[in-house]
């Protein structure tokens, strides 16, 4: 999976853009490089559009890793809102599980969006 941290919509939100084939290894790789960004604050809103990722039905056992993976960013994350723009019913699905399986927990909202406009806009409001 490609991806690209835009810091430019601060201080509302800061936009990550996926795309392509989503591993638990990237899902590593992206968090890491997150948090390790200058730029990066704790509790900042954050903004993943998944559109142009290829999702696939993930085995539960890889689901909770990933959520594992945000947990154990979580201290650096903050628990700043946190939207999710995606496409399609599979990706409302697993942004729905993330949900289900702590993402609740890390975040002190979530939103699950099909447009990056709907997102941004619920973002502001926060």
């Amino acid at each position: 999976m490609k991806f690209e941290i835009d810091f430019s919509p601060l201080p509302d939100y800061v936009l990550i853009k996926t795309e392509g084939k989503v591993s638990v290894e990237d899902i590593e790789n992206l968090f890491k490089t997150l948090v390790s960004s200058p730029k990066w604050k704790p509790g900042t809103a954050q903004l993943y559009d998944h559109r142009k990722s290829i999702l696939k039905d993930y085995p539960s056992e890889d689901m909770r890793t990933m959520v594992n993976i945000v947990k154990r960013n979580s201290k650096q994350l903050g628990s700043g809102p946190c939207a999710l723009v995606v496409k399609g019913q599979l990706g409302f699905g697993l942004a729905r599980m993330y949900q289900m399986l702590g993402g609740n927990g890390i975040h002190v909202k979530i939103g699950i969006f099909h447009t990056v406009e709907e997102a941004a806009e619920w973002l502001k409001k926060r």
